[in-house]
């Protein structure tokens, strides 16, 4: 079946409203703006490679016939629809990688001071191997490994707050990491026909699951402040 390119601009739609109200408030939550815009980002280009893919691959090779007729002067070699596409979707997949290092920073970054520095080392290092990777070869399992490293090293954080504190706050986030988890293994069993699909694509299924996980990370955020939550645990541990 088809996939429905709108469900990809609807997370579009979703993480930038979400990052317009928060960069409004304090500098506090940066990281939450940083994790909505590339999210956003990532999201909106990889629509346009779907609907090019699916509905517009006449016009993409119109365009770059265009581009061949007007620029042959100073072009090295001739672009094609394809070499297109790739590079779309490279940003597309960098965009990825960013939304990835913000998610993780928006919970971590109030542990990165003192003996615990390392962490913030880690992260950045994270995501330059990430982007090492992907510019190497953009191979859709390097996503799906960094979106795993991501999730799992959050959920272990979350897992020693919920041992400290056993807070309504830090099991709905413990929920939202392991849903999000989820989602990605639905999407992959209902590709290889394990689970029905119903009346939309697997990847539909998994993008409306996206729009729920950013709406739910803004309210986590605002109405239930757990950096706010995340920042008292830090400061009484040194006390």
């Amino acid at each position: 079946m088809q996939m429905y390119v709108s469900f990809n601009f609807l997370i579009s739609i979703v993480a930038f409203t979400c990052a317009f109200f928060l960069y409004r408030k304090t500098s506090k939550y940066h990281n939450v703006v940083g994790f909505m815009i590339f999210f956003g980002i990532a999201a909106g280009i990889g629509g346009i490679v779907h609907a090019i893919e699916l509905y517009e691959m006449d016009a993409l090779k119109n365009f770059s016939n265009w581009i061949n007729s007007t620029f042959h002067s100073v072009l090295s070699k001739k672009e094609s629809p394809q070499a297109i596409l790739e590079r779309l979707w490279l940003i597309t997949i960098m965009g990825i990688g960013f939304s990835e290092y913000y998610f993780m920073c928006i919970f971590l970054e109030p542990l990165m001071k003192e003996k615990l520095i390392f962490i913030k080392y880690f992260l950045r290092a994270s995501l330059i191997l990430y982007l090492a990777a992907v510019a190497i070869s953009s191979q859709y399992v390097t996503v799906v490994a960094y979106h795993t490293l991501s999730h799992v090293v959050v959920i272990i954080f979350t897992i020693y707050l919920i041992i400290k504190h056993n807070t309504m706050t830090y099991l709905a986030l413990l929920g939202l990491l392991i849903l999000n988890l989820g989602s990605g293994l639905m999407q992959q069993l209902m590709k290889n026909g394990v689970i029905p699909t119903g009346p939309l694509n697997y990847n539909d299924w998994y993008h409306i699951s996206i729009s729920f996980l950013l709406a739910a990370t803004y309210f986590l955020v605002t109405k239930g402040k757990i950096i706010e939550h995340i920042e008292e645990e830090v400061s009484n541990s040194k006390k």
